[in-house]
């Protein structure tokens, strides 16, 4: 089966409100690690080839055009963060 890959921005704002902060060592990798939950915690009732398998954490914006559409195609292939089908997690 083919991996799924899926590269998440974190809403700066909703984790500031949280008292972690990005900028940060610690808040930087809780914040990663609270992402990474949810998203397995979601896929976990999907079928098998609709799980995302692959997951980057990127703090940064993702690139968009004009129209705030993001630019798909410099991202191809770049997921590879995480990978979900490890059965320790």
């Amino acid at each position: 089966e083919p991996d799924i890959e899926s590269i998440v921005v974190p809403d700066k704002e909703y984790f500031a409100a949280q008292g972690l902060q990005a900028t940060d060592g610690p808040g930087r990798e809780r914040i990663e690690s609270i992402v990474r939950n949810e998203v397995k915690e979601r896929c976990r009732d999907l079928a098998a080839y609709k799980r995302i398998t692959k997951l980057t954490v990127s703090h940064e914006e993702l690139e968009k055009t004009t129209t705030k559409k993001v630019k798909r195609y410099l991202y191809t292939g770049r997921a590879a963060g995480l990978d979900l089908r490890d059965p320790k997690g």
